[in-house]
């Protein structure tokens, strides 16, 4: 299991355990860095860094379903 997978599941959970739940760094903004705790990016793209592309992590799906869970008011992110 990974640690990602574990990080989805923890989110699930406290949606059904918490009345509000607040996400915080999980945007798809290409200006902002791609971690929360990440440097700076020198311009602003969507693309992938290399470093954090790995073949088993779907960013895009990740970020249309925090997307997804932020318009039904389910979450609240913070960018």
């Amino acid at each position: 299991m990974t640690h990602r997978y574990i990080h989805s599941l923890t989110q699930v959970l406290a949606m059904q355990l918490c009345r509000r739940v607040s996400l915080f760094g999980l945007t798809s903004d290409p200006c902002r860095p791609f971690h929360y705790y990440g440097p700076a990016k020198k311009s602003c793209t969507a693309a992938i860094p290399k470093e954090n592309d790995e073949h088993v992590h779907w960013f895009e799906r990740e970020h249309a379903l925090y997307a997804d869970w932020h318009a039904r008011g389910l979450v609240t992110i913070h960018s």
